[in-house]
């Protein structure tokens, strides 16, 4: 009988806990097992997915989100896209978003470089999910 792997450094470590109270997450991936994932991992929190930016635009008109979760390369609008618009109509929220990227072309790993927002690569580990979005909670 072979000996047990030892636990890689990201398992060992303790999960990062997120505060109990609602935290607001709006997802925009064209994905939808992408969503489902989100909101299963997040399912203490409320999570709105979205395929589409257009609807997540509408949504930003109504109602403040915590963290924007948002893909790079997705059909007709990219990430970029996405950034640029939230940015002039919803000035401030853009430092918000973190951007999920899985195979990245050169134009937008070029946009990415350029701002300062965080970014995870799909698939995602929960902790690393956690890391980020406690970053944007409210002091």
């Amino acid at each position: 009988m072979s000996k047990p792997e030892p636990l890689s450094e990201s398992r060992r470590r303790p999960l990062a806990v997120l505060p109990s109270e609602a935290l607001r997450v709006l997802v925009i991936d064209d994905e939808v097992l992408i969503g489902r994932a989100l909101k299963r991992m997040l399912n203490k929190y409320e999570v709105v997915c979205v395929l589409h930016p257009s609807e997540a635009f509408e949504l930003l008109a109504q109602r403040v989100f915590d963290v924007i979760l948002c893909d790079v390369m997705m059909p007709e609008v990219s990430g970029k896209d996405v950034y640029d618009v939230i940015r002039r109509d919803f000035p401030g929220m853009e430092q918000h978003i973190i951007f999920m990227t899985g195979a990245v072309l050169a134009r937008a790993a070029e946009f990415l470089d350029g701002v300062t927002n965080d970014r995870m690569e799909k698939p995602f580990e929960r902790q690393t999910l956690f890391e980020l979005i406690s970053k944007h909670l409210p002091k």
